[in-house]
């Protein structure tokens, strides 16, 4: 699910609506439905799964970090530096 989102700027409806899905992914794995009023936390962590707008935020940072750590020529790095300024 997070393929590719390290680029992408997220509305705060697309990433409830991502979690919703992932959610939803994870008690069709786990075998629980949505009449079994088990809490998302708990579904969270009998999965050992952390919430996606928080691992989103990590791979954007460690994409950010990949960028940071490029030569000065590429055009990625000239982009992300004058969006920054």
């Amino acid at each position: 699910m997070l393929y590719g989102l390290e680029t992408v700027s997220l509305r705060k409806r697309q990433e409830s609506e991502l979690e919703v899905a992932e959610l939803k992914m994870l008690r069709f794995s786990l075998g629980v439905t949505r009449l079994d009023r088990i809490r998302n936390e708990y579904i969270r962590g009998t999965a050992h799964v952390g919430r996606f707008g928080d691992k989103v935020r990590e791979a954007r940072l460690r994409w950010f970090g990949h960028v940071q750590r490029r030569e000065i020529i590429r055009p990625i790095k000239h982009i992300c530096n004058k969006h920054l300024l």
